[in-house]
């Protein structure tokens, strides 16, 4: 509207209303980076610890998280099989990320000690079978971050939108990220999930810069 000339200026987005609507639009969320992933683990429960780590390091949505099953990872091959419903491509086997096949590694020895465990690998407390529910998800995850400092929300779907952006700042190429989140859409990923804050920024930003002259110096 602003550069058809319909509107004078810009609205502020962040309380912008369509007429009709009854909620506002707010700026997107911010992702997690590395550390606040790592402070959350820590300062989990082991289940909780593993699927924070699983989520956040295989981009995946929670219904997908929740229908893991150990058949589904192959540690010696380090693939996963994707149990996706949201598009064709959502079912997949991707790569298992090493901060993934770490923790599940780590949560199968103290849940299935056995050799060739089979089932859900995050099982509901009460009935050991998958969730039923994302809302008992949701308050273990709440509770994750508020003890880990995190002040901002945090709800689900920002684990699996930190993992590009998580990705992007450790180096990891572009196309294998989209393969591991299974967008066929490269635009999705980088104007959706991969937002890196300004702080992340900083240090490649340095590199925009000229030789310092010797007489400066002095």
């Amino acid at each position: 509207a602003f550069r058809l000339r319909h509107i004078m200026e810009l609205p502020d987005l962040s309380v912008f209303r369509v007429e009709g609507a009854t909620r506002r639009v707010n700026p997107p969320k911010v992702p997690l980076n590395l550390d606040e992933l790592v402070a959350m683990m820590e300062a989990s429960r082991p289940k909780h610890r593993a699927m924070w780590a699983v989520q956040a390091g295989q981009g995946l949505r929670p219904s997908e998280l929740m229908r893991v099953q150990w058949g589904d990872i192959d540690f010696a091959v380090q693939t996963m099989t994707v149990r996706g419903e949201k598009t064709e491509s959502a079912w997949a086997e991707v790569p298992l990320t090493p901060i993934a096949r770490r923790e599940l590694l780590r949560w199968r020895a103290v849940a299935v000690p056995e050799p060739t465990p089979e089932g859900v690998v995050f099982p509901a407390r009460n009935t050991g079978e998958p969730y039923t529910s994302i809302s008992g998800y949701k308050t273990a995850l709440h509770a994750a971050a508020r003890r880990a400092g995190i002040t901002r929300a945090v709800d689900p779907y920002l684990l699996r939108a930190s993992f590009a952006t998580i990705a992007w700042s450790i180096g990891m190429e572009e196309e294998v990220a989209q393969i591991i989140m299974r967008h066929t859409d490269e635009k999705m990923l980088r104007r959706v999930y991969r937002r890196p804050r300004p702080a992340d920024l900083v240090e490649r930003a340095r590199m925009f810069d000229v030789p310092e002259d010797e007489d400066d110096k002095d």
